[in-house]
């Protein structure tokens, strides 16, 4: 059995869907953006990394790039690490990139890449219609870092058709854009 530390790549440190994969998988998760020393011995003593983070712009957040620098300076080595990418794009492939980045890393760090779970379609995954099928590869992401085994790279989309993704996806910009509005000023 592994010990098994989950690293929330998100700024929204505990409030963002990372952090919400992470809690389904493990229950020592740090944050990649406000961490110590301390969350650095942690992550020394672990046998097992799980970092959850989200896709910006088809890359990794910079204070995350800059906290994978972190831990190649303090020589952590030799761990499996287990990757959860979220997406705001329908399909879970548009997150390759960042994938690629993390085996890179991995080889890079002589840490062992052990798989990918890569989660599009947003937060909409947090609503109970659609969830189902998330927490079942979270659950087998789990079971394999548990036992230390591969995971085979899973891309994933939502359950519900584009058309009606999109649809929701637009009313929600919409909403944003009304509470948000700024007012126009006259230029004299």
């Amino acid at each position: 059995m592994s010990n098994i530390i989950g690293i929330s790549g998100s700024p929204r440190i505990n409030k963002g869907s990372s952090y919400n994969y992470l809690k389904r998988v493990t229950n020592k998760i740090i944050s990649s953006y406000i961490y110590n020393s301390k969350d650095l011995k942690l992550i020394k003593k672990s046998d097992t990394i799980i970092f959850s983070f989200p896709l910006f712009v088809d890359c990794l957040p910079s204070h995350f790039l800059k906290f994978l620098i972190e831990l190649d300076n303090n020589k952590i080595t030799n761990k499996n690490i287990y990757v959860i990418c979220n997406l705001g794009f329908y399909e879970g492939k548009q997150g390759n990139i960042a994938i690629e980045i993390m085996k890179n890393w991995c080889h890079r760090t002589n840490n062992n890449y052990m798989g990918a779970l890569v989660i599009g379609g947003g937060p909409l995954f947090n609503y109970p219609v659609i969830k189902l099928k998330p927490n079942h590869y979270l659950k087998k992401l789990s079971d394999c870092a548990i036992n230390s085994k591969l995971f085979n790279d899973k891309y994933i989309a939502p359950l519900l058709p584009r058309c009606i993704y999109y649809r929701c996806g637009n009313m929600s910009f919409k909403n944003d854009i009304k509470k948000n509005v700024v007012k126009k000023k006259t230029i004299i």
